[in-house]
């Protein structure tokens, strides 16, 4: 199913784009384009933290990105995740 959904912006703030993933297969270029939902930061926190429908966002070449997680039962080097 397609959706294409623009939450109110009222205040002209900066939308996010997250798309409702459950199952891989068949997710096309037209799902790229058109199967994303645009929330206001706030509202995208509020659905994250009420909502599970196996959210993903996509990343831009355009834009640099701080990456951060865990890392549980890594045993090699910090150097070595540098490199990656």
């Amino acid at each position: 199913m397609i959706t294409k959904t623009i939450m109110s912006n009222k205040q002209n703030t900066p939308l996010h784009k997250i798309y409702p993933i459950d199952k891989y297969a068949g997710k096309t270029r037209k799902f790229i384009d058109h199967g994303y939902v645009e929330y206001t930061l706030d509202d995208l926190i509020n659905e994250l933290e009420t909502s599970d429908h196996g959210y993903h966002m996509r990343i831009s070449p355009d834009c640099n990105y701080i990456f951060f997680g865990d890392c549980d039962g890594y045993e090699g080097s910090f150097k070595r995740i540098l490199g990656i």
